[in-house]
């Protein structure tokens, strides 16, 4: 019985920490990657001189994701 006792006011708590802590990272990566994709893309766009009516409907609605923080 201590040991349930112990498991439930130590053990889960820090699991919970550990899982909390796992997911901010991965939050934080996601974003990192994701805003180096878009540099990329525009670095790109800028290079070829990309215009809005070459953009198909696809990278468009991806834009208006990214810009309304869908990917964050």
């Amino acid at each position: 019985m201590e040991r349930c006792c112990e498991l439930r006011s130590v053990g889960i708590p820090a699991l919970l920490e550990q899982v909390q802590k796992a997911e901010a990272q991965h939050t934080a990566v996601k974003a990192d990657y994701l805003v180096g994709v878009w540099q990329a893309l525009r670095a790109f766009a800028i290079t070829h001189y990309v215009e809005d009516h070459d953009l198909n409907e696809v990278a468009q609605a991806t834009e208006q994701m990214f810009e309304q923080g869908a990917f964050a």
